[in-house]
């Protein structure tokens, strides 16, 4: 390949920031692009090349350069090139280059597998994506009154999950060869009592199909009558496709509706499903005891607007029957509340559901008129043991802070500042709404949760930009600071600092952190007592996708009730697994303690 040949391919990948609707992109092994990229940059510096006459064993000062694409790397099964493994990261273990490129990478240099994907639109927002994990469908066709979905013939259709479901049938019926004449309809079949699916005008998303689940394509008999019995046999109304999607025909529980995107407020939305699937908090809201907590008269609240505003949001969610709601007044609420929130550009999910939750404890604090409350005496507070100075600190905060929200969401930290001089330490005692804790770097981009919590919660000496007044030896020292969990709340919510920002650079952290989905044991990081041993099941996700400047929020919940893992997505909302919960999107983990 000549340099020029080089330059022309480069020019294609710069492409990838705005892929077409239709075109087919493939996944190249990041490590092996990267050295394909040194190569060439080095033969421009050098101005030299020269190319083995066996066709593509090039080789100069930089040495031989690799004649196969490694994509079995990728891949979780050889054989099957959809089957790609989870927790890998575009930028680092793959890069993703249209067709051309592909096309005469693999002529020059060989290897494989090919992995395509599809350029696909969104329906919200009309936005062309590529996307890397369309649904794949085990499909059967039932011709007789007789059938059995196991042993039937099985084809296998590669849909995206935007395709509406009439596409789909034209699909299954093309794989089968049955006729565009014949009356046909789909059966989502991924339990043992298929649903049949009625509106054919909605995307697989919306009617919460998942990938690789049983699709039965069910085709009249030659009277033109069907196989199978069902009552909603013909097409229901609107409002009854609504209701039938999302709530009493499957026998699914409540909550289960979207939320609308105005403009760029996924990061509201994704925010806002975790927390309605807090359960305590919204059957608090839900049972209209809220009301009677409602504190007109606090300077630092809303007068109740905040917490009405978000008590309707949850009744629309819980107890209506549309598909998806707007959370837009909840929004101009929270805009008033914090200015920053008030437009419609992307923003941080974590400081808007910090916004949140201070303003819904400001609504919602029983204590009506805020008692003056004096600091400590310093000296006395040195000479009295830890656990009464923690419960002198945490009376202190209940006397101007009772609320749902301080029941639930708080707890409190255990601040040590160490004198170098001394070596004596200063103990203070913080509530705290929820962990920030640090993603440390590693070369294989895997870390566990326990991990950020030991990052977390160790030593760290301050800066020479801030100086400590040691109390001991009366001078400004380099001193370190220490924080240690105390009391631990009844629910945890835990962000992952992924993004980072200094005055020249900005970045996000997308190391996979191992989150335990159930069983998360804090007893050893506890250093105060506690309630109840504090165990922890994760319950919900708020997950960031893409890179710093944007990127799209996402939310995976686990319904109380059913014990489901759901998939909220803006304004659908669909079956998740419980294998995709953890992933490298993390960025707000929710967690509720096993109270018993």
């Amino acid at each position: 390949m000549s340099l020029e040949e080089y330059t022309s391919l480069q020019r294609e990948l710069d492409r990838h920031f705005n892929p077409e609707e239709g075109e087919t992109w493939y996944f190249v092994e990041g490590e092996w692009l990267r050295t394909w990229h040194a190569y060439y940059r080095a033969q421009s510096e050098d101005a030299a090349m020269d190319t083995s006459s066996d066709g593509g064993k090039e080789t100069n000062g930089c040495g031989l350069f690799p004649q196969a694409i490694p994509n079995e790397k990728l891949l979780k099964d050889v054989d099957d090139h959809y089957s790609v493994r989870r927790g890998l990261l575009e930028g680092v273990d793959y890069d993703l280059v249209p067709e051309s490129v592909w096309t005469k990478l693999q002529q020059l240099y060989g290897g494989g597998p090919e992995i395509p994907r599809q350029a696909v639109r969104v329906p919200d927002g009309g936005k062309i994506i590529i996307e890397l994990a369309p649904f794949r469908l085990q499909c059967v066709c039932q011709k007789e009154a007789s059938f059995s979905v196991q042993r039937a013939e099985t084809e296998r259709v590669v849909v995206s999950k935007y395709t509406l479901i009439k596409e789909l049938k034209k699909q299954i019926m093309k794989a089968f060869h049955i006729s565009p004449s014949r009356r046909t309809r789909l059966w989502d079949a991924l339990s043992d009592q298929p649903t049949f699916l009625a509106d054919e005008d909605v995307s697989l998303e919306e009617a919460r199909l998942i990938d690789q689940q049983n699709i039965i394509l069910e085709v009249a008999n030659d009277a033109g009558e069907w196989l199978r019995s069902e009552e909603r046999a013909t097409k229901p109304t609107e409002n009854a496709v609504a209701v039938q999607r999302y709530n009493f025909s499957r026998g699914e529980p409540a909550g289960l509706v979207g939320l609308h995107n105005l403009g760029n407020t996924c990061f509201m939305n994704s925010a806002l499903q975790c927390l309605s699937h807090t359960p305590e908090l919204t059957s608090f809201f839900l049972t209209k005891q809220y009301r009677k907590e409602i504190n007109p008269t606090n300077p630092i609240g809303t007068g109740g607007k905040l917490a009405k505003s978000y008590g309707e949001l949850l009744k629309q969610l819980w107890e209506g029957s549309a598909s998806s709601v707007t959370a837009r007044d909840l929004k101009v609420v929270i805009g008033k509340l914090a200015p920053r929130f008030s437009g419609f550009g992307q923003q941080d999910a974590q400081e808007l559901l910090g916004y949140l939750l201070d303003g819904l404890h400001e609504d919602l604090n029983r204590v009506l008129e805020k008692p003056y409350v004096e600091d400590p005496d310093e000296d006395e507070e040195l000479t009295i043991p830890e656990t009464e100075a923690a419960e002198n600190s945490w009376e202190r905060h209940r006397a101007r802070n009772q609320s749902i929200i301080v029941d639930l969401f708080q707890g409190q930290l255990r601040s040590k500042v160490t004198c170098p001089v001394t070596g004596k330490s200063s103990i203070t005692f913080d509530p705290f709404m929820y962990l920030s804790l640090p993603i440390p770097d590693t070369l294989d981009r895997r870390v566990t949760l326990l991990d950020c919590l030991e990052k977390y919660t160790e030593d760290e000496e301050l800066g020479k930009n801030d100086l400590w007044r040691s109390p001991f030896c009366k001078k400004l020292v380099q001193a370190k600071k220490k924080f240690d969990l105390w009391k631990l709340p009844r629910y945890l919510i835990i962000h992952l600092k992924r993004f980072q920002f200094d005055r020249w650079h900005r970045n996000k952290i997308e190391t996979y952190v191992e989150a335990p989905k159930v069983g998360l044991d804090l007893s050893d990081y506890a250093m105060g007592p506690q309630e109840v041993k504090p165990v922890y099941d994760l319950y919900g996700v708020s997950n960031h996708s893409g890179w710093l400047s944007g990127g799209h929020y996402t939310a995976m919940v686990k319904h109380a009730d059913d014990g489901q893992w759901y998939y909220f997505n803006d304004s659908s909302v669909s079956r998740g697994r419980e294998s995709d919960v953890v992933s490298a999107a993390n960025y707000l983990l929710f967690y509720k303690r096993r109270d018993g």
